[in-house]
């Protein structure tokens, strides 16, 4: 071969390996784009709603989450979860043990209530799930309310006055919880109130033979399987149970599932980060700023505020993603989890 020939020769091999470089610099630079855009589709659409949902090439989403993707999405907010189901099981299983670690039915009651308060949305419900905020707070209150409702039972079997017209004795019981000077008179419980009227009988005469303590346990108990219901329904609609159909409805399709996930995590940051400062000895200086605020309407904006509660929504945000996060409600309103 000619000098000439052996230097083309040269020459086709380093334009040769050129283009091995130029190939593998942009297939480099494909790949970091490739990730970047699957960050940037997480970030705006969430984590898939559980192994089974695939992409638009049909290949199940979660099997392109590497486990350092998920470290780095969610950076130094808890234990990463490949899916929006698992972070619904992860809160249920906190939920689940906070419920049993109260002390008697009351204090579970009162958790239930607290659970259930961000993700009702009728006034009766979220007047029912206040009342039973404020008066199972504590044993007192418990026993306070227990005792206001003693009194008025006992006031009501007394007699009328001669000449009167009786009114019921249900009727009669009502005015006697609700007079001033009950204790908790300024307190809301009318719907405890109706619970024990409806338990009561008409007449006083029958009302007499009436022993008060079990039917006002089986009020509350009563109360406490209502809640409990509540609860485990709401669970079972964000993780793909049965939903209780009303007249007009679908069956749930998975951006509703994936709606019922959005509520239930955005509403429960308020209460998993109050759990969460309070039961948490490292967290003194936001436990002090939420005390002094207590009992007042800068309560909430405290624990909004909070880092411990900032935090929680950033990993709500993770999971479910922008676009479920700041969705536009029918009243035209921006709302998380809506």
């Amino acid at each position: 071969m000619s000098l000439f020939g052996k230097i083309l020769a040269l020459l086709n091999i380093f334009g040769a390996f050129g283009l091995v470089y130029l190939a593998s610099v942009d297939y480099a630079k494909r790949l970091t784009w490739a990730y970047s855009g699957m960050l940037y589709e997480i970030e705006v659409v969430g984590l898939p709603i559980d192994e089974k949902e695939v992409d638009g090439e049909n290949v199940p989403r979660v099997e392109r989450y590497a486990e350092p993707t998920l470290g780095q999405l969610f950076g130094n907010l808890g234990n990463p979860v490949p899916t929006q189901k698992r972070e619904v099981e992860r809160i249920k299983g906190q939920l689940d043990t906070r419920i049993q670690q109260a002390q008697d039915k009351a204090q579970q009651t009162h958790v239930l209530a607290r659970i259930l308060l961000p993700l009702t949305d009728t006034y009766s419900d979220r007047e029912q799930l206040q009342a039973c905020i404020v008066h199972f707070a504590t044993a007192e209150s418990t026993k306070a309310l227990a005792t206001r409702a003693l009194n008025a039972f006992n006031e009501a079997l007394r007699p009328g006055v001669p000449g009167v017209k009786e009114r019921s004795f249900a009727e009669v019981f009502r005015v006697r919880f609700k007079a001033p000077g009950g204790g908790l008179s300024g307190e809301p419980a009318e719907h405890l109130l109706a619970r024990i009227v409806q338990s009561l009988p008409q007449e006083r005469e029958k009302a007499m033979g009436v022993n008060f303590a079990q039917v006002y346990d089986k009020v509350l108990e009563d109360q406490r399987k209502q809640l409990d219901e509540w609860y485990q329904e709401r669970f079972a609609q964000a993780l793909g149970g049965p939903k209780k159909l009303d007249e007009g409805d679908a069956q749930s399709s998975t951006a509703t599932q994936k709606q019922f996930i959005a509520r239930l995590l955005f509403g429960e940051c308020v209460f998993n980060a109050e759990e969460a400062i309070f039961s948490d000895a490292s967290k003194e200086a936001e436990k002090k700023v939420l005390l002094s605020a207590a009992g007042g309407a800068g309560y909430q904006t405290a624990l909004t505020n909070s880092e411990t509660y900032k935090q929680m929504l950033r990993r709500t945000y993770v999971v479910c993603g922008m676009r479920r996060a700041c969705r536009r409600s029918p009243s035209g309103r921006w709302r998380c989890g809506s």
